[in-house]
């Protein structure tokens, strides 16, 4: 049985190493330096260009969608959609680096042994989850504020828009980030090092995406093996759309979940 108290130490503790450690920051670190490119070079040119026929020709093709397209650059704030499209396109790379999470280091340094002795091990699996979920959830939150910071300056939506606009992809981010936290939990299982669990998450990823890409024209079904399989709900916000994303995140995230739970109930740390 979950005790709160130690979860919630559990939780701080790793916090607390993840934010102060000079690895963490090595990885968080271009994810931050990337959107700052990206923003520090946005203009009213480059935004009319997004909504002109070049920026809705790319979109389009990206999508798949051409209705789509111009729902999100022509009918919403080009600039947060055009963050809300490369966000999503680069969340499983980005999960890899900002969630490579305190286990594999754990392993070398003992401090499973010693966090065993006081605290469950489903204790600790999930203190390690949540506290990498609070990481990205944090990093996210930051660049889609400064996005809308960069909409406000660059778009002609009102204020108003653009905040709520802002908040329903932060939240939609947040959600779809899940799933790929605690898809590197699992590979974090099977290595013992953080440059070992971050080659070899994107390493079955990136085999799994060319599988996908191979059999998709005549099983389309497969591309729900990933995560990434709900972007067409994410594009296409809708409430429905909204909580079948939920819903899918969750579903992925809980079979990721039980299975690491499984295997890290049978390994000697």
């Amino acid at each position: 049985m979950l005790n709160i108290y130690r979860l919630k130490e559990l939780v701080f503790f790793d916090l607390y190493h993840s934010l102060s450690s000079m690895r963490s920051a090595i990885f968080i670190i271009p994810y931050f330096l990337f959107w700052f490119l990206i923003f520090y070079n946005i203009s009213e040119e480059s935004v009319n260009w997004i909504k002109g026929v070049g920026g809705l020709a790319a979109t389009s093709w990206l999508l798949g969608n051409q209705e789509l397209a111009i729902s999100l650059i022509a009918e919403r704030s080009a600039v947060l959609s055009f963050y809300l499209i490369v966000s999503v396109v680069i969340m499983p790379m980005f999960v890899m680096f900002v969630a490579n999470n305190p286990f594999s280091s754990n392993f070398a340094t003992g401090t499973f042994r010693f966090l065993s002795m006081r605290s469950t091990r489903k204790e600790i699996y999930l203190s390690r989850i949540l506290s990498a979920f609070i990481v990205v959830s944090l990093c996210l939150i930051l660049t889609t504020f400064c996005a809308a910071i960069v909409a406000m300056i660059n778009d002609d939506n009102d204020i108003d828009i653009i905040m709520s606009y802002a908040l329903q992809i932060s939240i939609i981010l947040t959600i779809y980030s899940l799933p790929f936290i605690t898809y590197v939990g699992l590979i974090s299982i099977i290595t013992r090092s953080a440059i070992g669990n971050l080659f070899l998450s994107m390493t079955i990823y990136t085999i799994l995406v060319f599988f996908i890409l191979g059999f998709y024209k005549d099983y389309n079904f497969i591309v729900y093996i990933l995560p990434s399989g709900t972007r067409p709900f994410i594009f296409d916000l809708t409430i429905s759309n909204f909580f079948i994303t939920i819903g899918l995140s969750c579903a992925y995230s809980l079979f990721y979940a039980a299975l690491t739970c499984w295997c890290f109930e049978r390994q000697d740390i």
